[in-house]
């Protein structure tokens, strides 16, 4: 059965996770980077 519009919900989340896992990236790199700007300070998200 298919339900009109469902195939476009579909997509959009696929490029959601895609995009967050992106961010993940990003964030982790800029955490490492701060970390290692003060020498090992441990930084904490949130």
């Amino acid at each position: 059965m298919s339900i009109p519009g469902y195939e476009v919900h579909e997509d959009n989340a696929a490029a959601i996770a895609a995009s967050l896992a992106a961010l993940c990236s990003q964030h982790s790199v800029r955490l490492a980077v701060a970390e290692s700007l003060t020498g090992g300070e441990r930084w904490r998200c949130c």
